[in-house]
């Protein structure tokens, strides 16, 4: 037992080592598309989700299609060889994607994250994403069930879920984009055969056809070689049978690329993601004539990005101190650099990512032509809202290169602007990494007070009680107490609710009886429309779903519902949400065929209150 609690600690502190945080942390064996079937009930519930009210095909477990899309993608025509969307009236106008989180279904720490993954977009790529004013066009991020997308810029309001029952990571929030934007799954190809091999035997029985070859008329690859570690790209069980037999493996001549396929806690853009979205958008047609040599190509601010994360291989430039290298991937390593690992992990940084840190005197990262000046290498625009979202804290290396002048980082004698103060936290150590984990900007009201030094937010020039300046934390300064406490965690969800928004519902049901010819899909999004709280055919079902242990609660906001159905979705079936007959029955199917897998429900009632307290020790450091 106590090795078992050994094991809990050290995946927890994983977790916490693990690139820029999801407040929760994505479960380490399993690969997207798992999550994903999990979050429909497993293969065999996906019958009866594959239309959604309106008129969309469900297509490999997380996109919904237009009945034009699915026939163009089903058919058998051949042309050229592609990766994304060729119809340009799919791409989004100029890059711009307008967007909305649906009220109440998103907290701050939720739309912080989203916009994470958002800024990671914007950073390799001339794609914006912008709050909803008027735009006719736009992305309404919801809360239904399942973690799913359209596919392209539809026209109107189109949907984007990420079920916070366990769609809330940030390789999700990446790869549902991803579709919004154009990019489809990397496995389905047309030239995936030379890379990957498709496993028929083990795919589970009426599933088959999740892995048919896109047409070479409909998908263009931008000429970006398959690309295995591809945020769009399912793991090597997805669809399986059994649930562990491999329905993709990698071709032989690919074999030590296996391995990249499809882990959803390597939750970050791969090269080529970048790649073929900056040829998508044309983000560099109005740059002049620059070669980018050995796989590498120009970006939106016409430097090269080179398949090792630096811009070294544009022509006519020369490493400097060729000796610095990375022991870890040198893409992530550039990745993790520019989101502010450097500052947030530095030992494990400076020792694994030596060149993308620059603590070997390697000087890749300054632009010789910017010099001193006081301006922003990207538009203002883009940096003002990237610092709204925190950007100055919690990435202050790449934000004094990329947007010194909306950060004020550019008088020399004050390199650190607006934090000469002292925090009024009595825990500097925790203030500074609240700040660095992007508390700044998801609890502005608390951190900004308490924290403000590290959240640069001191009021600068602010007079001491003798009269002298406060310019540096040595000066002796009563230390204020603590206005507030921090604030507390995000509360449970309400169990009996249209998850999906209302208005939709009351539609779907008005104009076309979906309560009985979608009952499924129905009861898991509009349980409120449909008469299930209270008063409804099925209130006494409801009233009888209950939680057998009082941690239930906590553990579905870890997501366990998704980690460990077996357990959860047996004795937790009210936190898990699934407390209808349609439901239930998919439900128990999981059940069955976890434990069937497994040889038990991982967690027996038992054994639940002592996991109960190392989980709860764990959910509240990574809540902290």
């Amino acid at each position: 037992m106590k090795e078992n609690i050994y094991v809990l600690i050290c995946v927890a502190f994983v977790y916490l080592c693990n690139g820029q945080l999801d407040r929760k942390q994505p479960p380490k064996d399993l690969t997207m598309d798992q999550i994903m079937s999990r979050m429909l009930g497993g293969y065999d519930a996906i019958a009866n989700r594959l239309t959604l009210p309106g008129g969309l095909v469900l297509k490999e477990l997380d996109m919904y299609l237009t009945e034009t899309q699915f026939k163009a993608l089903n058919a058998k025509t051949k042309r050229k060889r592609r990766k994304a969307i060729s119809n340009e009236n799919g791409y989004w106008r100029s890059g711009v994607m307008p967007y909305t989180f649906s009220p109440g279904r998103y907290d701050s720490a939720d739309q912080y994250f989203v916009k994470v993954a958002m800024r990671e977009l914007e950073k390799y790529t001339c794609l914006r994403f912008i709050p909803r004013t008027n735009e006719q066009d736009y992305v309404d991020f919801i809360d239904a069930q399942g973690c799913w997308s359209q596919l392209g810029r539809q026209g109107g309001r189109q949907e984007l879920s990420l079920d916070r029952n366990g769609c809330r990571f940030k390789g999700l929030y990446l790869h549902e984009i991803g579709h919004a934007i154009g990019l489809i799954h990397e496995q389905n190809r047309p030239d995936r055969d030379e890379f990957i091999r498709i496993n028929v035997q083990n795919i589970q029985p009426g599933l088959q056809s999740q892995f048919e070859k896109y047409p070479e008329s409909y998908i263009n690859t931008r000429n970006v070689q398959y690309d295995f570690p591809s945020v769009m790209h399912y793991g090597v069980t997805a669809f399986s049978r059994d649930g562990s037999s491999p329905t993709i493996s990698a071709q032989p001549a690919y074999k030590d690329r296996e391995e990249e396929i499809g882990r959803v806690y390597q939750k970050e853009l791969s090269f080529g993601d970048v790649k073929v979205l900056n040829a998508m958008y044309k983000c560099n047609i109005h740059c002049p004539i620059t070669v980018c040599n050995n796989g590498g190509f120009l970006d939106q601010n016409c430097e090269c990005i080179c398949p090792d994360g630096s811009s070294d291989c544009q022509q006519g430039k020369t490493r400097q101190n060729p000796g610095c290298t990375n022991v870890a991937n040198d893409w992530k390593c550039n990745i993790w650099a520019k989101q502010g690992e450097c500052r947030r992990r530095p030992s494990w940084m400076n020792e694994n990512c030596a060149r993308a840190c620059g603590v070997c005197g390697n000087e890749q990262n300054i632009r010789q032509d910017q010099g001193n000046k006081c301006e922003n290498f990207h538009d203002d625009t883009t940096c003002d809202k990237w610092k709204e979202n925190g950007d100055c804290v919690v990435a202050e290396d790449w934000m004094r290169q990329n947007c010194k002048k909306t950060c004020m980082y550019c008088d020399p004698n004050n390199p650190r602007p607006s934090t000469n103060c002292v925090n009024a936290h009595s825990d500097d150590a925790k203030c500074r990494e609240w700040a660095l984990d992007g508390e700044c900007a998801i609890n502005p009201a608390w951190m900004t007070v308490n924290c403000a030094s590290d959240c640069h937010t001191c009021k600068n020039n602010e007079s001491l009680p003798d009269g002298g300046m406060k310019t540096t934390r040595g000066v002796v300064v009563t230390r204020p107490p603590v206005v507030t406490t921090p604030p507390p965690t995000t509360p449970t969800p309400n169990n009996c609710e249209d998850r999906y928004p209302t208005a939709n519902c009351r539609d779907f049901q008005t104009n076309w009886n979906f309560c009985s010819v979608h009952k499924m899909w129905m009861e898991a999004n509009c349980m409120k429309t449909c008469g299930l709280c209270g008063g409804g055919e099925r209130e006494k079902e409801i009233d009888d779903c209950k939680d057998d242990n009082k941690q239930c609660p906590v553990w579905a906001r870890g997501n366990q519902c998704v980690i460990n159905p077996g357990y959860m979705l047996k004795y937790c079936m009210k936190s898990c949400r699934v407390c209808t007959s349609g439901l239930r029955e998919g439900s128990q199917q999981l059940v069955e065929q976890f434990t069937a897998e497994s040889g038990s429900t991982r967690i027996n009632v038992n054994a639940a209150h002592l996991f109960s307290a190392v989980f709860f020790v764990i959910f509240s450091v990574l809540n902290c």
